[in-house]
């Protein structure tokens, strides 16, 4: 996990593993350390949203609103 410098402690403390990196990526879960970071950030998102398969949506139910009281 990467983090702000004022949560080391904490996290730490927490069972955390801390790294001094722009961007660190576990599993699901980006985290990075400070605003400077948010280019690197943005792009692992990204580019873990990408990797990820689509989720499917049914359409076989579709929903019919109901009209509205008094309409």
């Amino acid at each position: 996990m990467s983090r702000a410098p004022a949560l080391q402690a904490d996290l730490e403390n927490a069972g955390a593993e801390w790294v001094d990196q722009e961007v660190v990526v576990d599993d699901n879960l980006v985290t990075s350390r400070k605003p400077e970071d948010i280019p690197a950030f943005s792009k692992a998102l990204i580019e873990k949203i990408a990797a990820r398969p689509a989720l499917r949506v049914s359409r076989t139910k579709q929903r019919t609103r109901r009209p509205r009281a008094g309409l």
